[in-house]
């Protein structure tokens, strides 16, 4: 089946929210065999929303945002309005969203009435985290439309229900799986897997690449072509394999040190606490990680690392020499099993010799460290964000391979 995301807001447009809802609801979907055929960005104003409608002909019209309670939220009734479908009151939804008010004890506004009105047949969908349920209908021209809320802490708790519904509506099952891949770019990636698309024409592959990820996506209505299309993959790609595409890295280190009842610290100097965010995101990682220390300054370093000052004035704190001390101090001051540092430029400020973008490594893990530099392209935003994720991949790479120098 064809489908449309229709995402509704000024803000949208204006770039004060970023849409992320396209690659949610598409990821959420298409396991089911629901694609995402077209995307589009409409203001709040219903003749905009009526017009787009005038020529949108999928099967699916899956509209995000407009459902709250002020006047320019109007998706529904603009979309119920074009369709000619009259809007009835829904008492479950109403004692809902009067429960939300009461728990936390505030007056219900007569605006927040237009909420729990939907057409008849609607299956509507509870929103927990707000006042604005979410409801899927077919129209007279046999098309389905979902009304999601625009927050995503609203909308991504639907997304498993929208899911459910479609499936035992059309009863079609999609059977999806994949990996998540490291260590290779995209497109010496693509070099290893030519001729593979084509000899599976009945599995769809997608590669999603992020910073220094790639998670492939294999989709099929046929079990068993599935597994064969996965053990070409792998056939081909094992090297670079690290996990199942849902997880990340930071997920497979976690479980990993779970599993060898070890312990990890971590020193950052450019990423200042991003490795740690991101571990910490995981639940358990309390268990794992012993401690966590950003080091900006060059005296912070010699506080808590013990570098040596002549070493800083002499190699400057952006080297393979300090990344390398880094690590060292970090193990002496807290024998955690595992240990990993960073130090480089984000930008804008470098020096001749390394350049914005240059970045040093060191993990230690039993008895042996191991370094690495790249120079990485973008703003500074990007560079620290692919840091992590190369730190991250490092340090889960040497914990998988056993402490290998490798």
């Amino acid at each position: 089946m064809r489908a449309s995301v229709i995402s509704i807001g000024h803000e949208l447009l204006m770039g004060k929210t970023l849409n992320r809802h396209l690659v949610t609801i598409a990821r959420s979907l298409k396991g089911i065999g629901i694609s995402i055929d077209h995307a589009y960005i409409i203001k709040d104003d219903p003749e905009a929303i009526k017009a787009e409608l005038s020529h949108i002909h999928d099967d699916v019209l899956i509209f995000t945002g407009g459902l709250g309670p002020t006047p320019d939220d109007l998706t529904k009734e603009t979309v119920c309005d074009f369709f000619q479908m009259p809007l009835v009151l829904h008492e479950p939804s109403l004692e809902a969203i009067k429960a939300q008010f009461k728990r936390y004890e505030k007056p219900m506004s007569d605006s927040n009435l237009k909420q729990a009105y939907f057409p008849a047949h609607a299956t509507v969908l509870d929103n927990p985290q707000g006042t604005a349920p979410g409801a899927i209908f077919k129209t007279p021209t046999d098309q389905w439309v979902v009304v999601l809320p625009g927050p995503p802490v609203e909308l991504n708790p639907m997304l498993p229900k929208v899911k459910a519904f479609f499936q035992t509506t059309f009863n079609e099952i999609m059977y999806e799986d994949g990996f998540l891949v490291a260590g290779i770019g995209e497109s010496e990636m693509e070099e290893r897997l030519k001729g593979l698309y084509a000899q599976f024409p009945d599995v769809y592959i997608a590669p999603y690449a992020g910073n220094g990820e790639i998670q492939y996506f294999f989709t099929a209505s046929d079990q068993t072509q599935l597994k064969k299309a996965m053990d070409a993959f792998k056939a081909r790609a094992e090297d670079y394999i690290v996990g199942p595409y849902q997880t990340t890295f930071e997920a497979l280190l976690i479980k990993r040190l779970s599993d060898l009842n070890e312990t990890i610290a971590v020193a950052e100097s450019m990423t200042a606490g991003m490795v740690s965010a991101r571990l910490t995101d995981i639940p358990g990682a309390s268990k794992v990680l012993k401690e966590s220390i950003i080091v900006y300054s060059d005296a912070s370093k010699i506080k808590y690392l013990g570098i040596d000052p002549k070493l800083l004035e002499e190699k400057t704190a952006v080297s393979l020499e300090v990344a390398t001390a880094m690590v060292e101090g970090l193990h002496a001051q807290t024998g955690a099993d595992l240990c990993g540092a960073i130090t480089g430029y984000a930008g804008p400020g470098a020096d001749e010799e390394s350049p914005v973008g240059t970045v040093f490594m060191a993990v230690k893990y039993q008895g042996i460290t191991t370094t690495r530099k790249v120079t990485l392209q973008g703003n500074r935003s990007f560079i620290r964000e692919r840091t992590t994720a190369y730190l991250l991949h490092m340090l889960l790479k040497r914990v998988m391979d056993h402490g290998r120098n490798n």
